[in-house]
């Protein structure tokens, strides 16, 4: 049973790179290991062999992430991808064969292993490519007589960003993986504060710990013990005051401040893709949008009529029957089309942000209501009959794919009906990193002042409560 565990699952990830890579030789996959791998500089080199960048610039901007999925019961697959951030303007190709930067002239899938998406499997698994990576930083490449300099961002889920990062996991009491903000001040911030930027060395001053630039033996003023080496701070044998300090460090920051960040890389270059869990930080700044920007009529009575199209289309009631002669049962389907919803969702928040008309405030409260309406709607259509079990299941299933947009919970924060709460990454994080790295997200400028405008009314909002 065991190698037939493993004869599967090997069979599972040449098969998943099937769709990423035309020509593979099964043995290319290490036995032992369970990893494909392609060289990060062949590809760069590749690319700029084809697609040469203009004369007038010589960096290249490469956007690095990942991903993990269960495959199968015991088995779990996890990718490594680049972005060339590049368009095709500059790459000598049509418009109509560009298909944004997951193209297949700027996206390429460069490892995937069989392993979790966790701190130890990344780390053991992403050797030769960190040492790749750290070298195109350091010395740049050299394609066809022209050297070139490389920039590197981070990107992914909270889940891998905090990950590589060696946060595992954000606490309850500390969530945002860049910076140190209480669960309790989400909703308590001002125009003027500045949120401290999560560091190795901050943590461990945070904690009462010494971080790695310390020297050894090193004696903590605190609990007058001396500590050889940095495994004797997590030893069973320290004293209960310095286990103490290691419990709230590990319980609150949810970091082992020994672990190095695997990509070398400081916060401000790491720019999460909000659209990864779920569409909640979309969704709410989407809602925001709709309370706050003042729209047109037109706009609005369209906006409503696209809501009520999209969220029916994911709620109808097909008959199905396990074999012939069964008895016929009414089930929800849900149609599980999460890219194209993706796209649904987004195309009207970019037009909301453009579309500001300064005499029709009012009308965006409408599109807040039919927020309300469709929710009820959706809801209505379970059914009854049910079971609580069964219809808790389903309409759990319906908030995640056409999601709840008003009282939802949010990775770092939650919507209230007077908006006195807010999500942190949304309004902190979002425009900082667009103002930063703007070529990853399609904003014009106006619609980043409009991001900021907003930011700022909610500070003032807030100083006058």
């Amino acid at each position: 049973m065991p190698s037939f565990r493993k004869n599967a699952s090997k069979q599972k990830t040449i098969d998943l790179m099937q769709q990423h890579f035309e020509e593979m030789d099964p043995e290319t996959l290490e036995e032992d290991e369970k990893t494909i791998i392609i060289s990060l500089h062949k590809v760069l080199t590749e690319h700029l062999c084809m697609f040469p960048l203009p004369e007038d610039r010589t960096d290249l901007k490469i956007k690095v992430d990942g991903d993990g999925a269960p495959v199968m019961p015991r088995v779990h697959h996890t990718c490594v991808a680049i972005k060339v951030i590049r368009y095709f303007e500059d790459m000598g190709i049509s418009e109509e064969e560009w298909e944004g930067l997951n193209s297949p002239f700027t996206s390429h899938t460069l490892l995937l292993f069989d392993g979790k998406e966790d701190y130890e499997d990344i780390k053991e698994h992403t050797k030769r490519l960190r040492q790749e990576l750290a070298d195109i930083r350091r010395d740049g490449l050299q394609v066809d007589g022209r050297q070139y300099t490389v920039s590197v961002i981070a990107g992914g889920d909270l889940k891998w960003l905090n990950a590589v990062c060696a946060l595992s996991t954000c606490s309850h009491t500390f969530p945002c993986p860049w910076c140190l903000v209480c669960q309790g001040e989400l909703h308590l911030t001002g125009a003027d504060l500045k949120y401290t930027r999560r560091t190795l060395a901050l943590m461990s001053e945070h904690a009462h710990l010494p971080h790695d630039g310390m020297e050894y033996p090193w004696e903590c003023e605190c609990c007058e013990f001396t500590y050889d080496s940095p495994q004797a701070l997590i030893d069973e044998e320290a004293p209960t005051t310095n286990a103490a300090r290691l419990k709230f460090q590990l319980e609150h920051f949810g970091v082992g401040w020994h672990k190095e960040n695997l990509w070398g890389l400081i916060p401000e270059d790491m720019v999460a893709d909000l659209l990864h869990h779920d569409l909640r930080e979309i969704h709410f700044i989407l809602e925001r949008t709709c309370k706050r920007f003042l729209i047109t009529a037109a706009l609005a009575e369209a906006y409503c009529e696209f809501l009520r199209q999209y969220v029916g289309c994911f709620v109808k009631v097909k008959k199905e029957g396990k074999k012939a002669g069964a008895k016929k049962t009414k089930q929800p389907n849900i149609i599980g089309r999460e890219c194209e919803a993706t796209l649904k969702v987004c195309e009207p928040l970019m037009v909301l942000i453009h579309g500001v008309d300064t005499e029709n405030y009012h009308l965006a409260m409408k599109v807040w209501s039919a927020f309300k309406a469709l929710r009820t709607e959706m809801f209505a259509r379970l059914g009854k009959g049910h079971t609580m079990h069964t219809r808790a299941q389903k309409a759990y299933r319906i908030r995640r794919k056409a999601g709840e947009y008003i009282s939802a919970k949010l990775t770092l924060g939650s919507v209230s009906e007077d908006g006195t709460q807010y999500s942190h990454i949304a309004y902190w994080h979002f425009p900082e990193m667009v103002m930063k790295h703007g070529d990853l997200v399609d904003l014009s400028t106006q619609a980043l002042e409009h991001l900021h405008w907003l930011r700022k009314k909610d500070y003032r909002d807030l100083s006058n409560k």
